[in-house]
């Protein structure tokens, strides 16, 4: 990493670094932690930055607000990323990343030893709500007979997909998305990576992550082709589509990779949420689209428009839990969206 990094580097979440850095200035930070909340909105930092307090080696004042202090052997050793007393699990495979048990056996042993360079050692499990019944029973032995000074973060991103029997022996500390002027200065702060960070923020639903992968993998204009087919579908033009010209709709959508279909469902749902809230008198997320969101909601009554939210998400379900194909879920979504009773 560039640099260490540290609580200041955090946006948002202030109750929660405010309540962490308590913890580490009172000596009483749990052996089992666990952080979840959406992805990319700030867990994996936040773990960062407590495990680096955790290993500091240098002065510590009565707030620990000198915590990590960036100079010591212990916080030189985290920003080279070589702390010999710190572990990080991860998900790994090509198509389905899990955390296996023999990965989790591995850390433990780890965790187990003593201590090189800190008082204490921590591991950071990235994706906890990735890992197998057997990893999550082999995790389950070490947080309930804990080794040692060993402090345990888990990141998952449901809270739901944790073993239960994890859950009682760990502190769950819950994570929201950032709010648009959060994410906005903190996109800010890498205008290179983030060419446009006002609509960015506006769109990536309090997730620097998001806004990321948004900028990167063309989010921005997938928005708008999103709305451009629901427009059409209902028939703002002046008439609705027929069945050939859905099946050459369906044909293209068709073509691309689930998750990029997923995107596409996502700014369907998003939309169809902006023109409900219209419809009740709040203002819409997606506060630029507003001319064309009162235009869509003029195809809908507020019957359909319920209506078209619940088909939503049962598409969005279909296309990520079954094995239907990206064409004929896109082909049957269209005709659902456009024959809306």
């Amino acid at each position: 990493m560039d640099r260490l990094p540290s609580w200041p580097s955090i946006v948002g979440h202030s109750d929660k670094v405010q309540r962490l850095r308590q913890m580490v200035a009172a000596d009483r930070v749990p052996h089992g932690l666990l952080f979840y909340g959406p992805k990319g909105i700030g867990k994996r930092l936040t773990a960062d930055v407590l495990a680096a307090s955790l290993l500091c080696e240098g002065f510590d004042s009565a707030d620990g607000r000198s915590i990590p202090c960036g100079v010591c052997a212990a916080c030189r050793e985290m920003k080279e990323q070589t702390h010999p007393d710190f572990h990080v699990v991860v998900p790994e495979g090509e198509k389905l990343k899990t955390i296996k048990i023999e990965m989790i056996r591995e850390v433990i042993g780890q965790a187990q030893r003593v201590p090189v360079l800190s008082h204490r050692r921590v591991v950071i499990i990235d994706g906890a709500d990735a890992m197998n019944e057997a990893a999550a029973n082999s995790l389950l032995k070490t947080l309930e007979e804990p080794a040692g000074e060993t402090v345990f973060i888990l990141i998952a991103e449901r809270q739901a997909a944790i073993l239960p029997t994890i859950l009682s022996r760990v502190t769950p500390i819950a994570f929201s998305p950032l709010s648009d002027d959060e994410l906005l200065s903190l996109l800010k702060r890498s205008p290179e990576k983030f060419p446009s960070p006002q609509l960015l923020a506006l769109i990536a639903d309090g997730s620097a992550g998001r806004a990321q992968e948004l900028a990167e993998n063309g989010g921005l204009e997938r928005r708008a082709e999103a709305l451009a087919i629901l427009k059409e579908i209902r028939g703002c033009s002046g008439k609705k589509p027929d069945m050939p010209e859905i099946f050459a709709r369906g044909e293209k959508l068709g073509k691309l990779n689930r998750s990029e279909l997923a995107d596409y469902y996502h700014y369907f749902r998003r939309i169809i949420e902006d023109v409900r809230r219209m419809g009740s008198g709040l203002p819409p997320r997606y506060r630029d689209l507003q001319a064309d969101l009162r235009e869509l909601s003029a195809t809908f009554t507020p019957s359909q428009l319920m209506a078209a939210a619940d088909i939503l998400s049962e598409a969005y379900r279909r296309l990520t839990t079954s094995n239907l194909t990206a064409r004929l879920s896109a082909e049957a979504l269209l005709i659902e969206l456009r024959d809306i009773a």
